[in-house]
Parts: C-alpha cells; sequence; structure tokens
C-alpha cells in the first residue's frame, strides 16, 4: 500500500520541480533571447543602437533590483501567491511586449512593456530555489537544484539560439509571443502542484526604505574597542 502512495507523491514533486524550472528557464531565456533581435528593432523604429539597447538593458536593471524584494515578499504572504502572480505578470508583460510597441508606433512602449515583464520574471526567479528548499525532500533536493539551476543556465545559453530561428523566419514580436502559451500552461501548473505557504502575515511592516538596523548602530563601539 505504501509503494503506489510513495509513487503519487514523486509524481507531484516532479510535477513541482517542472513548475519551478519552468520558471527559472523562462526568466532567462528572456534575458538574452532579445539581444539578436535589437538590430531588426532598430531598424522597425528607427532609433540608434545605443537607445534600443534598452530594450534588453531595462528587463535586466528591474529583474536585478527586484529580486531581494521578492524573495522577502514571498516570505510573508507564501510562495504560491508570489509564483502565480508573479507568471501572470511575465505573461501580460510578453504580450504587451509583442502587442502595443507596433500598435502605439512607440518603442519607450517597448521598454515600459519589458520593464513590467521584468517585475514578473523576479518573483518567478527569486523564489525558485525557495521553493526547492521549502517543498522538495531531503533525498531530492541536490537533484532538484541540479535540475532547475541547469535549466536557468539553458535559458541564457539559448536565447540567442531561439531568439535567431524567431526572428528570422517569424518576426521580433515572436520572442515575447512565445512566452504567452507557456506562461499560461505555468500558471495552472503551478496552481496545481505548488503547496500552499506562509505564516499568514501581511506587509504592513515591510521596510519600504531600507533603513539601516538599528541593531547594529550600539554594536560599532563595542567593534572599535571604544566601549570598554
Amino acid at each position: 500500500m505504501s509503494e503506489p502512495a510513495t509513487g503519487t507523491a514523486r509524481s507531484g514533486y516532479t510535477l513541482l520541480i517542472l513548475s519551478i524550472s519552468l520558471a527559472t528557464f523562462m526568466a532567462a531565456l528572456d534575458g538574452t533571447i532579445v539581444n539578436i533581435a535589437l538590430p531588426t528593432i532598430s531598424e522597425a523604429f528607427n532609433v540608434s543602437t545605443t537607445t534600443v539597447s534598452w530594450v534588453a538593458t531595462a528587463y535586466l536593471l528591474v529583474m536585478a533590483g527586484c529580486v531581494l524584494v521578492f524573495g522577502k515578499v514571498s516570505d510573508i504572504i507564501g510562495f504560491k501567491r508570489v509564483f502565480l502572480v508573479g507568471f501572470v505578470i511575465f505573461t501580460l508583460g510578453s504580450f504587451a511586449c509583442g502587442l502595443l510597441p507596433d500598435l502605439l508606433n512607440s518603442l519607450n512602449i517597448l521598454i515600459a512593456s519589458r520593464m513590467f515583464q521584468a517585475i514578473g520574471g523576479a518573483m518567478i526567479t527569486a523564489i525558485g530555489p525557495a521553493m526547492v528548499t521549502a517543498f522538495i525532500p531531503m533525498d531530492q533536493k541536490g537533484k532538484a537544484m541540479g535540475i532547475v539551476m541547469t535549466l536557468a543556465a539553458l535559458g541564457t545559453a539559448l536565447g540567442p539560439s531561439i531568439g535567431g530561428v524567431l526572428v528570422q523566419y517569424l518576426s521580433w514580436h515572436w520572442i515575447f509571443f512565445i512566452n504567452v502559451p507557456i506562461g499560461i500552461f505555468a500558471v495552472l501548473l503551478g496552481a496545481k502542484v505548488i503547496p500552499m505557504s506562509g505564516s499568514g502575515g501581511s506587509l504592513a511592516g515591510f521596510d519600504r526604505t531600507g533603513r539601516p538596523a538599528r541593531l547594529y548602530r550600539p554594536c560599532l563601539p563595542a567593534l572599535c574597542g571604544l566601549g570598554r
């Protein structure tokens, strides 16, 4: 009787690892997939290569700036909520990147859409390894973390190649549209397999200004030998 239950549990963990890996893969992929399309986008909007580089730079800047923030937020409100909301934002941002710039004939709209997309990317990237630690059994943690990190690196490496194929045979818009069906699948899968977590706290006490902790101030004289 225990073997089927164990098999079911392992199947659930496999789907959970798939969900986490898909998130890290897509976030990493979108960090590099757009690079190969920059000359095409530059020509489409008749802007310089320096200006169009913000399409890639804005994504990376927002990702780097938000990862730590959403890691803390996930500790308060739970991994599942942050993951699902993050993938929804990422998917909507991808759709906006592919549709709105041509519709409004504005590169600035593309850059703004990329920044919005990056917020979702930061949300799903921040909590991937944390979910492995929280939800995967000890005997599978190493394997799961290896899979997640391998797919993250694979996304970074495959980005230019996939982007080149899409730009060559379809258009630059498809480097963003390709995320939409994958994002919908990831949200449905995550809603099913990711357990609820969190302490039921709120963001009321969240340190929005990032003030230095008062704990360190009394320690400085002692560290310098002045408190003796």
